[in-house]
């Protein structure tokens, strides 16, 4: 998480960690988050559970959510898109794979955009 959050904030971006899965919708509420990259492994709430959760919100129903994790197998990528994420990562990527798509998802750079993840 600290490697990711370091590329995002070299581009100029304000970021929020969340390493605790039970903290990160009300995190992701509060902080008013442009983006999320959410990790399906994460303690206290899983991902699933997390992205089930933000796509039932009204606020949160249309935020572009990365989900990035470690599992190659193609039906993890299929899933997490059938449940509503925007676009997902396997790890390890190239930093400039996230930046780019983090960029590209953002509503624009120069309104402050935050990203949450």
């Amino acid at each position: 998480a600290l490697t990711m959050e370091l590329w995002v904030k070299r581009q100029g971006l304000d970021v929020v960690v969340v390493s605790d899965g039970a903290l990160a919708v009300s995190s992701i509420l509060q902080h008013q988050a442009d983006l999320v990259l959410l990790d399906l492994a994460l303690p206290g709430k899983t991902g699933w559970e997390i992205l089930r959760e933000l796509r039932s919100i009204e606020e949160t129903r249309d935020l572009p959510i990365i989900v990035v994790t470690a599992h190659g197998d193609p039906t993890w990528r299929e899933n997490a898109m059938a449940r509503g994420a925007t676009d997902f990562l396997t790890k390890p990527f190239k930093p400039q794979a996230l930046v780019d798509l983090v960029v590209s998802l953002l509503p624009g750079e120069e309104d402050g955009a935050s990203a949450v993840g």
